[in-house]
């Protein structure tokens, strides 16, 4: 249990470095007993945050990847403003950087950071935004549609021929706020060959779609 943010502190670090007291036996790495120490953080959520945001620059990139890996999870509380400052303070850190110790779904560390920054981002973000819509253009930058849909809708759907693939259209529509947003999402990646609607309508994940039933015609 713990009962002071010095304490937390400490915990957090020895954990980060593997000698921590919240790992056990079955875990893969020290990021699991972390993992499960910030699902049950409670009030301690924000010293986590500020914790893990640190030693995203950590000198030791085995004990950088954990950070960067556990960030995401604490993102909100971290705050985008701080992310970003991390980001291009130090880009040698993140850029072309292989996790080391933990394995993640992103190529380098930078990219675990902009997934990061993109659940922290809230539409007041003017400079994260701006970040995170030039990334979108990136090989990878599908992974960050659900975060510009939410926080940055109307440039989303201005860009959207350029950073929405039509086999995503899913998620990018699931990240939008309302069905008018979404029918304009449908339409500006128009024209739809006949080939390209059927792929969108076989997709299982309308199911997830509560306006489904509105959307589905104009790919009919």
């Amino acid at each position: 249990m713990i009962r002071s943010e010095e304490q937390a502190v400490k915990e957090i670090e020895s954990q980060l470095r593997g000698t921590g007291s919240w790992s056990q036996r079955e875990d893969y790495t020290a990021a699991d007993g972390l993992g499960r120490a910030i699902g049950a953080a409670g009030p301690w959520l924000p010293v986590f945050a500020r914790t893990l945001l640190t030693h995203t620059e950590d000198a030791d990139v085995g004990v950088r990847t954990t950070a960067v890996y556990l960030l995401e999870r604490v993102a909100k509380e971290a705050g985008a403003p701080a992310i970003l400052k991390v980001l291009e303070r130090s880009p040698k850190l993140f850029d072309g950087v292989k996790p080391v110790g933990h394995p993640t779904n992103q190529p380098d560390l930078r990219w675990s950071m902009l997934m990061a920054l993109g659940t922290a981002v809230g539409p007041k973000d003017t400079a994260a935004l701006g970040v995170l819509r030039k990334a979108a253009h990136e090989e990878r930058g599908s992974w960050l549609i659900g975060a510009l849909g939410r926080a940055d809708t109307a440039w989303l759907l201005a860009n959207a021929k350029a950073v929405v693939r039509k086999d995503a259209l899913i998620g990018a529509i699931r990240s939008l706020p309302d069905t008018a947003s979404r029918e304009k999402l449908i339409r500006a990646l128009g024209p739809w060959s006949a080939e390209e609607k059927k792929a969108a309508l076989a997709s299982g994940g309308w199911a997830l779609v509560d306006d489904a039933a509105k959307l589905k015609p104009l790919l009919e």
